[in-house]
């Protein structure tokens, strides 16, 4: 049977993707200087050859793996406010934005990563989600650039963000509310001290 690993498939992947954009080029009559292959692959960072799940999934394919019972762990990135309101059942929740006192503007959440980092470990497999799949996008792209390995995001997030991609909540999925006990912002922000 045949096997490739990622470092194959991504050198793989780098010959195809070039060996087409030279084609192109040639069929289009280009300058070579400007559109000529480089010499070498592009380095591909040890992050993104380890990661196994695609980048964004659905909200169906998110549930199918939670109830796999595989270790998977739901960390919506919303506000306490929001989680609290309303929230997938078991997940954990640690904001990636804050609101400014000052402004009420939503700001980066300063502390996002160091509180994860304490808190998951490099090869948890982690689905990311928030309201519509914005957030979720930012924290997983700053999860898998700390060395997390297995993160994808939830496409349309809890309430949806358009007819294209529809949400947990849009698409009947259990719900419950409370502050998620020991998976709380407060007692995983506490876990990880100061």
């Amino acid at each position: 049977m045949f096997r490739m690993d990622l470092e194959h498939l991504s050198m793989a992947v780098w010959i195809v993707v070039w060996g087409a954009a030279g084609c192109a080029c040639c069929a289009l009559n280009c300058s070579p200087e400007k559109n000529s292959a480089p010499s070498t692959p592009p380095a591909v960072p040890e992050t993104a050859r380890a990661v196994e799940l695609a980048a964004d999934i659905t909200p169906e394919k998110a549930k199918g793996l939670l109830d796999e019972n595989k270790g998977y762990v739901y960390l919506d990135v919303r506000t306490v406010a929001e989680f609290q309101a309303v929230h997938v059942p078991g997940s954990w929740n640690i904001p990636v934005m804050t609101l400014d006192a000052n402004t009420g503007e939503r700001e980066l959440n300063a502390q996002f990563l160091s509180i994860v980092e304490k808190n998951l470990k490099k090869d948890a497999r982690v689905i990311v989600g928030c309201r519509s799949g914005a957030r979720s996008a930012k924290a997983r792209d700053m999860m898998r650039e700390a060395g997390f390995l297995h993160v994808t995001n939830m496409l349309g997030g809890l309430l949806g963000s358009g007819a294209e991609h529809p949400g947990w909540t849009s698409k009947g999925l259990p719900m419950e509310s409370g502050d998620g006990g020991a998976r709380s912002y407060r007692s995983l922000a506490a876990e990880a001290g100061p």
